[in-house]
This record gives structure tokens, C-alpha cells and sequence, in this order.
């Protein structure tokens, strides 16, 4: 986790990577041995004793390697020996939520951005970005979300590109979801502190994705030294925006300020960028080109380019190594 202030926490509570290698479990003496690879990724043997490893199938991978903290809680998942066609050299890695955590039991050395970097250096990819905001001050977050998001009222509060219709509550009091995973990307917000069983408030607010065309840019953005802050609130404030009630047409009214002081907020010392249209709106501060606007610009329009075969997965690896060899500039 990254603390960017008191009442706010913002990191990384998934990261699914896919590596350009079919790696097995074995000993390190093996060739092809994934455990080499995740020394070097990670600073630790998983070869030893205290580690327990489990071992189960997976779909489209013959095994699913699954290494466990000391009480018992699934830190990484390795799947290891695609059995499809169109994985046959790959090995997918995939750090839990749990493992990317603050408890004593994670894996608190593993910076997971060097993670996400050193992947990339190999050629990888990630599969599953969720980017996550804890909320622990009085202003009560979930509440207003749950407010603006009523049936009758979320059409003339709530401006997100996400397909969703009114979003419906449920489970940990009342979990909202804006969007569907099945289609890209998904905003979700719940009760951390009920989800937990734990007293006080804490909030938590989600954004997950498996969108090929977010996933490049935001690995090409945090690999590249955008803080993670800067990225959370910047890419929460593109997905998702709650509108002032009033008379006006909602385009013409202004953000919610709650939510303003809360994205502004989980910025910490990092400029705010607001996503839309690849520009940012500052207060007291020339407006300059969004970073990650820039990324997305030149990612597509070099896709657009070679993407002439149909076959994504080779124009993906090609702009990869153009981008190592500094010869695709993104900003």
C-alpha cells in the first residue's frame, strides 16, 4: 500500500501478469523452471521450507501452483503448462489481493510495481489490473454513492462510460457495481470495515479491469514513474463522476464536490489530473496534456498501424519491443 494521507490508502489489489514463456514447477537445476523467475521477480526463494505450495488444474494451464502465507491465505498463483492453442507459451502469475495487502503475513517486501516492471522487461503483459482507494474519514463516502445511484435519480448524477443500468446494492452493505467485469472494466464500492468485521469506518471504492486497451496504457504509465496516486484517482475520475443535483441540465452542472475532495485527496503531493479528453483541469496551474491521455493516443495510433493481421497478441508484443528499444515515444 502506498498512504497518501491519514484518511486515505490507494494500491494495487490485484495484479494478473502474463509471462511470454511456458515455465514449469520444478527444481531451479531445471530448464524452464518458473522458481529462478520468481526470485528474481519477487527477492524470494519459494523453494523453501516454510513456503506451502499447493497444487490443483486450471482452465487452459495443466496445473495451478498456489503459494500460501504462514496462516494459510493464497499469496500467488502460478498456472504453469498451457494445454490451448492460443496460450502455448505462456505461464500466467498472478499476486492476490491478500498477498498485496498490509498483514503480517503478505508479502511486504514485493514492490509490485518492480513486479509489473520487470515483467514487462521480459515481454509479459498484464492480464488484471484492480486499483484500489480506502476511505477512512468521516465524510460518509459510501453513503452519497449509494444516494446518487437510487433508480430515480442516477441518470441526473452519475456520468461514467461504463455500461450499467442502476446499479443494485447487495452483500457488505450494499455493494455498488458500475460496470461489469465480463466487459472490461467495473468500479465497485462496498463497506471495507463490514466485508472485514472490523469497527470503524472504512471504505473502499475499486477499479477493475481486463481491458487490453486500459491494461497497456496504465502498465506503460506506472511502470514509467506515474505514482500510483496519480493514477488511481486520475483513471477513477475518467470512469466514473457524481453530478451536483440541481434545476440545470446535468452536463451543466458541476462535479460533486465529496467526490472532488475525494479523488483531489487521494492525489497526496502528486498534480491531479482529470482524465477527459486527454486533458487535465487544474486550479491556480496552467493545463497541460494528461500523461496517461498521451499513452492511450500514441498506444492506439501505432495499433491502428499494424493492426492489419487481426491478430492482437503479435501487435501488442511488437509495440512492447518497439517501446524497450525507445523507438515509440509516449509522452
Amino acid at each position: 500500500m502506498i498512504i497518501q494521507k491519514p484518511e486515505i490508502s490507494i494500491g494495487l489489489d490485484w495484479l494478473a501478469l502474463v509471462l511470454p514463456n511456458a515455465y514449469v514447477w520444478d527444481d531451479y537445476e531445471t530448464p524452464d523452471s518458473i522458481l529462478p523467475v520468481l526470485e528474481w521477480l519477487t527477492g524470494i526463494r519459494f523453494d523453501a521450507p516454510e513456503w506451502k505450495v499447493t497444487r490443483k488444474g486450471a482452465v487452459w494451464y495443466r496445473h495451478r501452483h498456489t503459494i500460501h502465507s504462514s496462516k494459510g491465505q493464497p499469496l500467488i498463483h502460478i498456472g504453469t503448462e498451457p494445454t490451448a492453442e492460443n496460450n502455448r507459451s505462456t505461464t500466467t502469475l498472478t499476486l492476490t489481493g491478500y498477498a498485496l495487502s498490509d498483514r503480517p503475513d503478505a508479502l511486504q517486501d514485493v514492490d509490485p510495481i518492480q513486479v509489473l516492471t520487470k515483467v514487462f522487461e521480459l515481454g509479459g503483459q498484464p492480464s488484471r489490473i484492480d486499483l484500489a482507494l480506502d476511505y477512512f474519514g468521516s465524510v460518509p463516502i459510501h453513503q452519497l454513492m449509494l444516494a446518487a445511484s437510487k433508480p430515480d435519480v442516477w441518470k441526473d448524477q452519475i456520468t461514467t462510460p461504463l455500461r450499467f443500468k442502476a446499479p443494485l446494492p447487495i452483500g457488505w452493505e450494499q455493494t455498488l457495481y458500475y460496470g461489469e467485469l465480463k466487459k472490461g472494466t467495473v468500479v465497485c464500492a462496498y463497506d471495507k470495515a463490514a466485508e472485514q468485521g472490523v469497527p470503524g469506518n472504512w471504505e473502499r471504492i475499486e477499479l477493475r479491469t481486463t481491458n487490453k486497451d486500459l491494461l497497456i496504457p496504465l502498465m506503460m504509465d506506472l511502470t514509467g514513474g506515474v505514482s500510483l496516486g496519480e493514477v488511481t484517482t486520475g483513471i477513477l475520475w475518467k470512469y466514473l463522476r457524481f453530478i451536483q443535483p440541481g434545476p440545470k441540465a446535468k452536463n451543466n452542472r458541476p462535479p460533486a464536490q465529496w467526490w472532488v475532495d475525494l479523488l483531489a485527496g487521494g492525489k497526496g503531493d502528486y498534480v491531479f489530473k482529470r482524465h477527459s479528453d486527454g486533458k487535465i483541469e487544474e486550479t491556480g496551474t496552467k493545463a497541460k496534456r494528461s500523461g496517461t491521455g498521451a499513452t492511450v493516443r500514441a498506444y492506439l495510433d501505432r495499433q491502428r498501424e499494424l493492426d492489419n493481421t487481426g491478430d492482437i497478441e503479435a501487435v501488442i508484443l511488437q509495440i512492447a519491443d518497439e517501446i524497450r528499444a525507445g523507438n515509440m515515444p509516449l509522452r
